[in-house]
């Protein structure tokens, strides 16, 4: 009988999605490629620098208030535009 296992890091790599993992410390752990792709920027880029690098000016302030409740909710998910 064949294993019904989910490949998740299949599922994510091959994703058209913009999926990512992004730690406390601000910075992502995991990227797929459809995020490179998409916004243009090299993995190299996307790892080395702050998320907050990459949000529009005007979404800071409100990222920033998001982040911190997650911080103190502990949820591991959020939707950003």
């Amino acid at each position: 009988m064949k294993s019904s296992k989910f490949n998740y890091e299949l599922y994510f790599d091959l994703s058209p999605d913009l999926l990512c993992i992004a730690g406390y410390d601000g910075y992502f752990k995991k990227i797929n490629p459809s995020v490179s792709n998409t916004l243009g920027y090299l993995m190299e880029e996307l790892y080395s620098k702050s998320i907050n690098d990459f949000v529009y000016h005007d979404d800071k302030d409100i990222k920033g208030r998001v982040r911190e409740e997650l911080t103190i909710q502990h949820l591991m998910i959020y939707d950003r535009r």
